[in-house]
Parts: structure tokens; sequence; C-alpha cells
């Protein structure tokens, strides 16, 4: 028996109450400044990019592993165009940063909202367009996935250097936008093991392989997350240059900071890199589901590490915002029969392979 799916018009329609309720949070009941919104949307941001990215990329590597949940990873693809106009809405909260009492040529509210809003819009088209084309059999589709790779490159650093970095003006880190990518790549990882959850509940899945790789790639990724956290840590600290020391023992020193930093890095590299060492967890879709979701869960702390000691965060509206946003996010993959079309996956069984 097949299961219920969402249908397309429920989809739009859920799209646009959410976006609504999300902006009336904002608009209305929220008039004080604060990083509540940036919050959320750095991280949904990630989330959404973070899957047609993991899709992309199995596009180009021909990575067989993927072919099974393909389609729900592809199915987030038309958020990107809700998350492009929701970033206009940080021009409400522009004034936490300090640079916009003082905005210079970079710098300034309306650059700032442009660039990013049109990034994140060419990145729907080349993910709308790559979709097509997989869906197509288009023989164009590696090199649609390689303009969405290449913007999705961009548009995270953007997010880490404009939305993030900025707050505290002039630090710099070249690193960080690096450092924004490969953490979006690890939340879609962390999204297909949730998938692979749901998906493996039918005794007759043939997931196990899929599952066995989505787990071997996320151990990859934690370990390449904590490389970059350390060479970023490393630069500064044997620099010991005072205006970049303090962005780091702010964080690292003073409590709640410092707690928060250490569940971060406990809960992205060390209790998985722990637990995905042994080969039976990689098969145990329980086990890799929990850790993928503790590994979210630290990245979005991570979120607030960033911002929290520069400005506040309401965790009420917080808690409602990231709520109704993967909510989205939930929903398209729920109905991504609606949203991709059919020819986009094939079933295949990989339970043979090491």
């Amino acid at each position: 028996m097949s299961k219920p799916r969402l249908g397309k018009r429920n989809l739009i329609l859920a799209v646009v109450i959410i976006g609504v309720v999300v902006a009336s949070v904002e608009l209305f009941l929220r008039r004080t400044p604060d990083a509540t919104f940036l919050v959320a949307l750095t991280f949904m941001t990630a989330v959404v990019e973070g899957c047609v990215a993991l899709a992309a990329t199995g596009e180009l590597s021909k990575g067989v592993w993927l072919i099974p949940i393909k389609r729900e990873l592809y199915s987030v693809y038309p958020l990107l165009l809700v998350v492009a106009f929701l970033s206009l809405l940080l021009g409400a909260k522009i004034e936490i940063y300090d640079w916009s009492h003082e905005p210079n040529r970079w710098l300034n509210a309306r650059f700032f909202l442009a660039r990013n809003f049109v990034v994140l819009l060419l990145a729907f088209f080349a993910a709308r367009k790559l979709v097509r084309a997989v869906s197509r059999g288009s023989p164009n589709k590696n090199r649609y996935a390689g303009f969405y790779i290449a913007l999705f490159i961009v548009s995270q650093s953007l997010v880490a250097f404009d939305w993030i970095m900025s707050l505290e003006y002039p630090w710099v880190s070249t690193l960080l936008g690096g450092y924004f990518f490969i953490e979006s790549f690890l939340t879609g990882l962390c999204a297909a093991a949730v998938i692979l959850f749901f998906r493996m509940r039918d005794p007759s899945h043939g997931l196990t392989g899929t599952l066995r790789d989505t787990a071997k790639m996320m151990f990859a990724f934690s370990v390449v997350w904590v490389g970059f956290f350390f060479a970023q840590f490393l630069v500064i600290w044997y620099g010991n240059i005072p205006e970049e020391v303090g962005y780091v023992l702010t964080r690292v020193n003073e409590p709640p900071y410092s707690w928060l930093s250490r569940g971060v890095i406990l809960s992205v590299w060390a209790v998985p890199f722990v637990l995905l060492l042994s080969g039976a967890v990689k098969t145990m879709p329980r086990v890799v589901a929990a850790i993928a979701v503790l590994m979210a869960a630290g990245l979005f702390v991570e979120k607030l590490v960033f911002v929290l000691p520069v400005a506040s965060v309401s965790p009420p509206a917080l808690a409602v915002e990231i709520a109704l946003l993967l909510a989205l996010v939930a929903a398209h993959m729920a109905g991504s029969h609606s949203i991709v079309a059919q020819e986009v996956t094939t079933p295949v069984e990989n339970d043979t392979r090491g």
C-alpha cells in the first residue's frame, strides 16, 4: 500500500502560510532588533542548500549510493526561492550589525541585501535547471550540477562573511567561507541519514548499502569539519594578534559560550568519530539517524556560539521559527513525488556493496 503524499497545492499553501507567519513574527511581533531570525535563516539555508549540493555532487561523481534518496534531496530545491525572499527580512534587523551605522561600499544595507538575494535566487534557478535535467535524463545535467555547486560555494561563503562574520566587523577570517559550505554539506548528509531511517522502516527497503555509505560520508566530513576548525584556530593562536584572538577567547573561555563550544565539538566530531568507527553501527538506521540529529543539533548550536556574544536571541521565538522552517523541509521531502519527477530516482539494490 502506497503512503499518502502531500499534493503540490498543499505544499505551496504550506510555504505561503509558514512564510507569512515567520515574516509576521519578525516584522510585527518582534520589533526589537535581535539575531533570532538570523540564526534560524542561517541554519535553514544550510539545510536546504546542503541537501541539493549533496545530490548534485552525486551526479558529478556518479555516486550510485545516492540514487535511492536523490528524489527527497532534490525535492527541497523550491525552498531556495523561499530562503531568498526571507533573506530580505534581514533588512528589518540590520541594526544588529555595527557597520550599519557607518556603512561603506561593501557593507551597506542595500548592497548587503541585494547580493545575498541575487546569489540565492541564482542558486534556485540552477537547482531548478538541474532537477529538470536529471528528471529528463538530459546530458547537460552534469553542467547544471557544476553550476549549482559553484553557486552553493559562493552562497555559503556570503552567508559566512556577510551574515555572520560582519557581526563583529572588522574581525575577519578567510577560512570561514570554506568552513560554512563544509558544514552545509555535512548538514545535507545528516538529512540523508534521517531520510534513510524513515525509508528503512519498510522491511523490503534494500538500502543497507546506502545507509553504510552515508554513515561513512558523515564520518569523513566530521573529520574535515574539525580539520577546518583546527586550521582556523591554529592560525589565530599562532598569530596572537589581539583583534583576532579576542574573538576566540570570548567563545572558548567565557561561560556559557565555552560550554556551548565544547558541546559543539563533542556532538559534531568527538561522539560521531567514536561511534562511526564501528562497521556494525553504520548499518543500524536508528543509531545512524540519532548521530545525524546530534551532529545537526551541534551545527545549529554553533550558529548560536557565533552570534550570542554580539547580539541577543529570543529562545521561544527561535524555537518557533526553526520548527516552522524545518517543517517546510520535512513537508517537501514527504511530498517529493509532487515536486520531483519519478525519473529522478530508480530503485537500486545495493546491500551487496562493501
